[in-house]
């Protein structure tokens, strides 16, 4: 398999490819076992392919910023892999759209991250022109999904409650960490849920844990002390990964 470090194209310019998207600190990538994984899986699964994560890991540690933050991409295909870093800038907080795409909860480019982004990279667009972080996508049975970059929660009586993946959606790496460190349920969610919550967040691996203002016009007061020992538990995480040994 070729390796190569390029600049950060969009995605959807490489053709038959699955990615993963990384966060980097001071060197280290932060959970980065587990992105191989799945992406050893979503290769395997979608395209028959096989990948060495040893090679791989070497690749990136020779190549990696050794200092600063910065986003990490791995495009996989069979063409080989394509290493790429930008800079990480995201909002603070604010509000979240609600999209008019309906998706299937079968749909399995929902599952892993393909180049079939176009959709949910022009939902995206839409939505911060307009003003919001992001935009919440139903499936077919009316139950929540994710958003466009970013899985979706809400807290309730200090729970946390997430959607099953069964509803269509990437089973983050954050994701994983929230549910392995804190009171989780996976269900199946409507809207109103996340209305009536008392709070909602979403994740990805370079925004980590961010809180939301609320869904279009309705304003949604958080339980910032369940928040922060979410925020606590997910720190300790990433400070262990962190201590483990890199290759």
């Amino acid at each position: 398999m070729n390796y190569k470090i390029d600049k950060n194209n969009s995605i959807i310019e490489y053709d038959n490819s699955v990615f993963e998207t990384f966060l980097i600190e001071d060197g280290h990538p932060f959970f980065f076992d587990k992105h191989l994984n799945r992406l050893e899986k979503a290769c395997n699964d979608l395209f028959d392919l096989k990948i060495n994560k040893k090679s791989i890991k070497a690749f990136l540690y020779n190549n990696i910023p050794k200092n600063g933050k910065f986003g990490g991409r791995l495009v996989c295909s069979i063409d080989g892999c394509i290493l790429s870093f930008r800079d990480v800038k995201y909002n603070e907080s604010g509000f979240l759209d609600l999209s008019s795409i309906i998706r299937s909860s079968n749909d399995k480019k929902y599952l892993y991250k393909t180049n079939d982004y176009l959709e949910r990279l022009i939902e995206l667009n839409k939505a911060r022109k307009s003003g919001f972080l992001d935009t919440i996508y139903l499936n077919e049975k009316g139950f929540v999904t994710s958003c466009s970059i970013a899985n979706i929660y809400f807290i309730k009586s200090g729970i946390i409650h997430i959607p099953a993946l069964k509803n269509g959606l990437l089973n983050g790496i954050v994701r994983e960490v929230i549910i392995k460190s804190n009171d989780c349920i996976e269900g199946d969610y409507t809207i109103d849920d996340f209305i009536h919550s008392d709070g909602i967040f979403i994740s990805n691996s370079l925004i980590e844990i961010l809180k939301v203002e609320g869904i279009r016009e309705n304003n949604i007061i958080c339980d910032q002390k369940t928040l922060n020992k979410i925020n606590e538990s997910y720190y300790l995480e990433k400070e262990i990964d962190r201590r483990k040994c890199f290759g």
